[in-house]
């Protein structure tokens, strides 16, 4: 069995000092003590009562509802700055030169000129046009009709 004492003396000594210590009859007392939280009791008064711990308020589902909140978070803003950060567009024209620089095969693309987009934007400007000018029978008789009703209204004629 090895044993070893250390002692720690507080105080000033010079230098020059010699300091002898000597120790005897010693003796090792060694004491514990368990901390327990204090029952407290159901009010059964008498005995076999239940007895229930005191419990802090639980907060996992705050701390899992915080965790879940920094993941959705974070794959929020990294999926906007990789792929929504720019037009639908802008991602077809990159993935389109992508697949170009590695050679892989592409889907033919279908492109407008610029005549074909004005002249689809001059007819429907002009449909537009017929149906504002052109009422329906039903919409012109509707207006006959409200037209009569609101002047004997004003005439105070028969209603």
């Amino acid at each position: 069995m090895n044993l070893s004492i250390q002692v720690l003396i507080k105080d000033e000594f010079g230098l020059d000092q010699v300091i002898t210590i000597s120790i005897d009859n010693v003796t090792l007392d060694i004491s514990y003590i368990i901390f327990v939280p204090d029952p407290v009791s159901d009010g059964g008064g008498g005995g076999g009562g239940g007895t229930k711990y005191i419990r802090g308020p639980d907060y996992t589902p705050i701390i899992i509802g915080l965790i879940a909140g920094i993941i959705a978070l974070v794959v929020f803003f990294s999926a906007y700055q990789t792929h929504y950060k720019y037009p639908a567009m802008v991602r077809k024209i990159r993935k389109l030169r992508k697949k170009i620089r590695k050679g892989k095969s592409i889907k033919s693309l279908v492109v407008n000129t610029r005549e074909n987009l004005a002249k689809a934007n001059f007819q429907n400007d002009l449909r537009i046009l017929k149906e504002e000018k052109i009422p329906s029978k039903k919409m012109a008789q509707f207006d006959r009709n409200s037209k009569v009703s609101n002047d004997s209204k004003l005439k105070g004629g028969a209603k």
